[in-house]
């Protein structure tokens, strides 16, 4: 990936669930996983998409002449931003992190396929006092990782899918061995690390699934996790790039009641879940 320019295709200023405090989130494009349930399939590749959302269409046919459609109903997903500019950028809410505790959070897609452009943009925001939070699926090569981008790391969110090697084969199209191996080396780290667990109807919410990610976590030394609850908002995002999710999925997001529940299973089986 290092001769690739890394494409950003979201920025959100101002959210207050990626990490504590007023946070500006960078997404960045790609991702080596290939989670069935993925609620960004826009992320999926390092290249740009077309996202197209007939809700929006007028009709107008300027997409055809290769003119920008007025409402916004085409669209080109994955822009590129320069170190220095992305830094300039994430500066302006400085007051913000300042006045909140927050700080620069970095998710995808998967940032970590992007070593060399992070390696520029995380010394400077620690120069000048920012928080930076990682969101990862824990799918990287552990020892670059650790020279290059961790010292520079504040907090990282570590994603915890399935716990089955052939379920996580099956469902995300990698193996789940580098994954727990890199949550293991993490735990002796220098860096408030968390671990967040995606409830996912009939795939990750599962008796079987929840009760090896205990098991797993009190091993580690781990108190507990996050537990996200599944979303449909991907749904949309498949049919705008023209494509069908690999599963069926649940067009309606789990309920409290449900994630209650499972808050209360895993609580049973001797491990922590905070809810998202």
């Amino acid at each position: 990936m290092s001769s690739l320019k890394p494409l950003v295709f979201d920025i959100v200023r101002g959210s207050c669930v990626d990490g504590p405090g007023l946070r500006s989130v960078v997404f960045l494009k790609g991702c080596p996983l290939r989670c069935v349930w993925c609620h960004n399939p826009e992320s999926y590749e390092v290249t740009p998409d077309l996202l197209f959302d007939a809700e929006r269409c007028r009709k107008c046919g300027n997409c055809l002449e290769g003119r920008p459609c007025f409402p916004g109903a085409r669209r080109v997903v994955g822009q590129y931003y320069p170190p220095s500019e992305l830094i300039e950028l994430l500066l302006r809410d400085r007051l913000y992190y300042e006045q909140s505790g927050g700080g620069v959070t970095f998710s995808g897609g998967e940032p970590t396929l992007f070593m060399h452009y992070l390696e520029k943009i995380l010394p400077c925001l620690q120069a000048e006092g920012i928080d930076v939070a990682l969101q990862t699926s824990g799918y990287f090569p552990f020892i670059p990782f650790a020279s290059r981008l961790l010292p520079f790391i504040n907090r990282i969110a570590f994603d915890l899918k399935l716990i089955d090697a052939d379920l996580h084969l099956a469902y995300t199209g990698v193996s789940n061995d580098l994954i727990k191996a890199n949550l293991t080396a993490l735990v002796s780290c220098d860096v408030e690390l968390s671990v967040r667990v995606p409830l996912v109807p009939e795939l990750t919410a599962t008796r079987s699934n929840l009760d090896g990610i205990a098991l797993f976590l009190r091993q580690l030394g781990i108190e507990g996790c996050e537990f996200m609850a599944y979303n449909p908002s991907g749904l949309s995002k498949w049919k705008q790039l023209d494509r069908t999710p690999p599963v069926p999925l649940p067009e309606e997001p789990m309920t409290r009641a449900e994630l209650e529940r499972w808050c209360a299973y895993f609580e049973s089986r001797g491990t922590h879940a905070a809810k998202a």
